[in-house]
């Protein structure tokens, strides 16, 4: 507004960049219907990087394990002696691998 851009009063990433039948399945995987998980979940699903999610309440852990559960996903944990030979055996295997519980240090 201070450099007089042109921008809605209603903008989100879910209306601008979300697809209602992804959203819709999401919310049936169990993301939260809330704006805030929807528009995470937008970039989420749109990052060129893998994403480092912050989920204290353990809602997009629950998430992303029930939408790849068909594709066999990998889940470790950061502590795991054998963390690297399992991201390799997922990444040549074309298979998703959700490292949980990573430490702050």
């Amino acid at each position: 507004r201070e450099l007089k851009l042109p921008i809605g009063e209603d903008f989100s990433l879910q209306s601008s960049l979300g697809k209602p039948t992804d959203i819709r399945q999401w919310n049936i995987d169990g993301l939260p219907t809330d704006a805030v998980s929807i528009d995470s979940a937008v970039v989420v699903e749109r990052a060129e990087r893998y994403p480092l999610m912050i989920d204290p309440q353990s809602q997009a852990n629950n998430w992303i394990k029930t939408m790849y559960k068909k594709d066999d996903m990998i889940i470790t944990t950061f502590r795991n002696p054998k963390l690297l030979p399992t991201l390799e055996t997922a990444v040549s295997n074309g298979r998703p691998m959700l490292i949980e519980d990573l430490d702050e240090s």
